[in-house]
């Protein structure tokens, strides 16, 4: 199997949001500072956006650390309000 494609907008990341399955998810790398991780799924019809600092991992490489927010939007508007806050300048979004 390939890997997930890499998408850059806040419209893909709706896009691909809407159709998550409850095993599946969106990784949202932020690296502005502070540098963070955000994480959206979608259990139980609702969206979970969970963000976490990065930190450095084996390596040198950033992975999420500790759990810095974590929110739940009802509908796709919701989700779109609370993006807004979390993506503000550059990112890089993957589905898994």
């Amino acid at each position: 199997m390939g890997q997930n494609p890499i998408f850059r907008s806040i419209k893909e990341v709706l896009s691909n949001a809407r159709s998550l399955e409850l095993d599946e998810g969106i990784r949202i790398h932020l690296y502005k500072r502070p540098n963070s991780f955000v994480f959206v799924t979608r259990p139980a019809g609702r969206f979970v956006v969970a963000k976490y600092r990065a930190k450095r991992g084996a390596g040198g490489r950033l992975v999420p650390g500790d759990q810095s927010e974590l929110s739940e939007a009802g509908d796709e508007d919701e989700l779109r309000s609370l993006l807004g806050r979390f993506l503000r300048g550059p990112f890089i979004a993957q589905r898994y």
